[in-house]
C-alpha cells in the first residue's frame, strides 16, 4: 500500500490506544556528576538545564526541566534531580557550551537566567538581526574532526546552530558549529514538534498506535522508516531560538561532515547590538572574560 494512502486512512481512523507511560531516566556511574559542580552558575546566578527527549519523557518535543542535583540510587548509581518544566519559556540569557573533554550529553553546560515567563521580551529583532535555532550535534555517525582544539580532542559532541538566514556565517551559510553559544539578550528555550504536519494534533500515544497499525501494513522497508519519521518526528526537537546580532569568534577548529569541511568557532554570541559592546559592563553575567 501507498505511503501517502496509509497516512489518510490513519488520520482518519487514528486509534485511541495509548502507548505506555515512558519510564524515568536512571543514570548510572558519574554520568552527571559534572552538572553537580557548578560554582561559576553559582556565582552567577543562573540555572543549570538540562534537556530530556521525546521518547523518555512522552511529551511531544521533549523537556528542558531545571537541574536540582545527584540523587543516590540503592543500586549504587546516580540519578538526575529534575525541577521545574521550563520548556517554551523565555529567559533573558541563555548559555550553551561543550566543554573541554566533554564525552557525554550529561556535561553539556546549559544555563539560563530564572526570570522565566512566556511573556518576556527576548531577542533583538532589529535590522540585520538573524534567527536562530540551537542544540547539541553528536559526533557519532554526524562529524568528525579533521583539526581539534587543544582539549577538545576528545569532545563527541558540538554546539550547532542553524539560522533562517542563508549567510547568517562569514562564510555565507546557515549553519555554524561553536563550542559555546551565548544569548545576550536571551531567547525562548523552544520544544518543536517535528512529526509530520498530518499528525500534528495527535497525542504521542495516538501517534504511536497510528504508527504501529502502519508498521503491521507496510513490508517495504523505505516506507516503514518513513512512517517512523512522520509519525515520530526526528531529532532534535529542543533548541533554545533567539533572534539577534551574530557576532562570531575565532575560527579554533574544523569538522568534516557527510559533505564537506566546516570551522567550528571559540563562539558565538547573539548581540543585544550591532557594533562594539562592552561585554562585562554591559551584561551581568560576566561571562565573556573567559571567552575573549
Amino acid at each position: 500500500m501507498a505511503l501517502s494512502k496509509l497516512v489518510k486512512e490513519l488520520v482518519k481512523g487514528s486509534a485511541k490506544k495509548a502507548a505506555p507511560k515512558a519510564a524515568t531516566p536512571t543514570v548510572q556511574g558519574d554520568l552527571f556528576e559534572a552538572m553537580a559542580k557548578s560554582p561559576e552558575a553559582a556565582q552567577k546566578e543562573l540555572k543549570r538545564i538540562m534537556y530530556t527527549n521525546q521518547e523518555r519523557t512522552g511529551t511531544i518535543g521533549g523537556e528542558f526541566r531545571v537541574f536540582e542535583g545527584l540523587e543516590e540510587l540503592p543500586t549504587g548509581g546516580k540519578r538526575p534531580i529534575q525541577g521545574d518544566d521550563i520548556s517554551n519559556l523565555n529567559s533573558p540569557f541563555i548559555s550553551i557550551e561543550s566543554p573541554p573533554g566533554a564525552k557525554v550529553r550529561g556535561q553539556a553546560e546549559l544555563f539560563v537566567d530564572p526570570e522565566l515567563s512566556a511573556e518576556l521580551p527576548v531577542g533583538n529583532p532589529v535590522k540585520g538581526a538573524k534567527t536562530v535555532m540551537t542544540n547539541l550535534i553528536d559526533s557519532k555517525g554526524q562529524w568528525k574532526w579533521i583539526k581539534a582544539p587543544e582539549g577538545y580532542e576528545d569532545n563527541t559532541f558540538l554546539v550547532a546552530m542553524k539560522s533562517s538566514n542563508k549567510d547568517f556565517t562569514p562564510t555565507g551559510a546557515d549553519h555554524a558549529y561553536t563550542l559555546k553559544t551565548i544569548y545576550e539578550k536571551g531567547g525562548k528555550m523552544a520544544t518543536y514538534d517535528t512529526r509530520a504536519k498530518a499528525f500534528r494534533d495527535k497525542s504521542i500515544q495516538e501517534s504511536e498506535a497510528m504508527l504501529e497499525e502502519a508498521l503491521a501494513r507496510l513490508d517495504n522497508p523505505k516506507l516503514k522508516s518513513k512512517a517512523r519519521r512522520d509519525l515520530r518526528g526526528d531529532n532534535p526537537r529542543g533548541k533554545p531560538t533567539t533572534t539577534g546580532i551574530p557576532e562570531f569568534g575565532p575560527v579554533v577548529g574544523t569538522i568534516k561532515t557527510a559533505k564537506k569541511e566546516h570551522p567550528v568557532y571559540e563562539y558565538v554570541i547573539m548581540r543585544q547590538e550591532g557594533g562594539s559592546v562592552g561585554r562585562v559592563e554591559r551584561n551581568p553575567y560576566g561571562d565573556y572574560q573567559r571567552l575573549i
